[in-house]
């Protein structure tokens, strides 16, 4: 099996340095801002999540993909058309800012959302050479230009909260980061930032991205939704606490998930059709592998964790922590399978999935927003999830051998550590903090070594990491 360990390392410390300087950003504006200011703040990242994703046209990835990705006419195609989308999705923004304001209902003198418009510009202008060096596992120069950026933003908002103590130090720290990255890719790009534009790969390009345009916009009603309709029918104070506790378990869990998205959609493109269904259960395994106890954890410690972190202003939502965790650990699969897909076949098939998630979700939305429960949103979600998941490997059944069995047994072994999750969750509630990390550790090894014990793909990869790291000591000693 391929040894990944060094790429995935890369690639996982670029999406962790994102996950850490967000968390650290909200927590210094979650502590010093009102929480009136911090829950109007919040709301910009929804705007901005719903324009990219409206507008994605997955151009990084389909560089991947194809053959030419590497040639120098194929990346200055893909940086017009980039630099295009950005403008749009900015007059998009500037055009549809009043609509966002009665939405949210934040008075325009208070916040005018067609500032967030200049974001969709600036990421436009972004070169796309470091990403064209991930055909070859170099993660290295994303990992630079994403750790310093993030790093960097981090005192800038620290400075921005104590300047200014309202919603505009989060828009300021929040440009600030965008323009950073944009300009370290220029700054750390090995090749010139050119502009052009090559017709029949403009078209192969359309080709591959406008199911998943489709699919990117019908995706943020399955997965963002929720956000959405918490801060219009429960109110932004309801939101923020909502925000929180997703913003603590999904990214733990998408540090995995996404961190070796682009190594696990490599390896579905190289892969022979006879090593399809190897490849597809190893990765699904490893993203169980690594996520799942990032999961428990969050069972164990998240209340907690989001009483001494955001402060003491923000009371938890009882049972809030479980049933997230539900929700992102159902996403995992999700995500899984969409890597299979996008990696090899045709992207439409990933818009069919989507459309059932959509279509249960619209059948439960009027009752879930009749209730004006949280718990009950999530829950919906949940559902939807699972048939996105349930769908997805009935359409990939014709492509890949074996893979409804395959997902029905991942699927049974999330279960199962849901359930024990939640029986976990109700045990330790009224324990104390040292109870719960003394309960934690033999808990938290039991479920690493059961995969450990189970799976050859993960012994593999366990070991190839371990000695990963050996040399890397070794070579560190040598130095010194």
């Amino acid at each position: 099996m391929l040894n990944y360990s060094s790429a995935a390392l890369l690639a996982t410390s670029t999406y962790l340095s994102s996950v850490v300087s967000m968390l650290l950003r909200n927590v210094i504006f979650a502590r010093i801002l009102s929480p009136d200011s911090f829950s109007v703040a919040l709301t910009f990242g929804l705007v901005i999540t719903l324009t990219e994703q409206f507008g994605v046209i997955s151009h990084e990835l389909y560089m991947q993909r194809a053959k030419d990705g590497d040639e120098l006419s194929f990346q200055a195609t893909l940086q017009t058309i980039n630099l295009v989308r950005g403008l749009i999705l900015s007059l998009t923004l500037l055009t549809f800012a009043p609509l966002l304001n009665d939405f949210f209902r934040i008075p325009s003198d208070l916040f005018d959302y067609r500032f967030l418009a200049v974001i969709p510009l600036i990421n436009g202008l972004r070169h796309l050479d470091p990403q064209r060096l991930h055909r070859q596992n170099d993660f290295s120069k994303s990992a630079r230009i994403g750790i310093t950026a993030d790093l960097s933003s981090i005192l800038v908002a620290l400075l921005c909260a104590l300047i200014w103590q309202s919603h505009w130090a989060f828009f300021v720290s929040f440009l600030f980061r965008h323009t950073m990255s944009t300009t370290l890719s220029h700054w750390w790009a090995t090749r010139p930032f050119q502009l052009g534009f090559d017709k029949p790969l403009a078209f192969r390009l359309l080709a591959y991205s406008l199911p998943l345009m489709i699919f990117a916009a019908m995706k943020y009603l399955g997965t963002e939704l929720d956000k959405v309709l918490i801060a219009r029918f429960s109110g932004l104070a309801a939101f923020t606490l909502y925000f929180m506790s997703l913003m603590i378990t999904a990214n733990a869990a998408n540090i995995i998930t996404l961190g070796l998205n682009k190594i696990f959609v490599r390896r579905i493109s190289e892969a022979k059709q006879s090593e399809l269904s190897y490849v597809a259960a190893s990765n699904g395994v490893i993203i169980l592998y690594l996520s799942l106890p990032l999961l428990l954890s969050i069972i164990f410690f998240g209340e907690s964790i989001i009483h001494l972190v955001f402060g003491s202003q923000y009371t938890p939502i009882q049972r809030l922590i479980p049933v997230v965790v539900c929700l992102v650990a159902v996403r995992q699969l999700s995500l899984w399978l969409n890597q299979l897909v996008v990696g090899r076949f045709e992207t439409k098939l990933v818009l069919y999935a989507e459309m059932a998630r959509i279509a249960l979700l619209l059948a439960l939305l009027p009752w879930i927003v009749m209730q004006e429960h949280i718990i009950l949103f999530v829950l919906g979600f949940v559902a939807c999830e699972w048939s996105f998941v349930l769908f997805m490997s009935i359409k990939l059944a014709k492509h890949i051998k074996g893979i409804k069995h395959l997902t029905a047994k991942l699927s049974a072994i999330v279960f199962c550590y849901l359930a024990s999750f939640w029986a976990l969750y109700e045990f330790t509630t009224e324990m104390t903090l040292l109870s719960k990390a003394l309960l934690y550790v033999p808990t938290v090894s039991i479920s690493l070594l059961l995969f450990y014990l189970k799976s050859i793909t993960c012994r593999e990869q366990t070991h190839n990491f371990i000695n990963w790291v050996t040399r890397k000591g070794q070579h560190i000693n040598r130095k010194f």
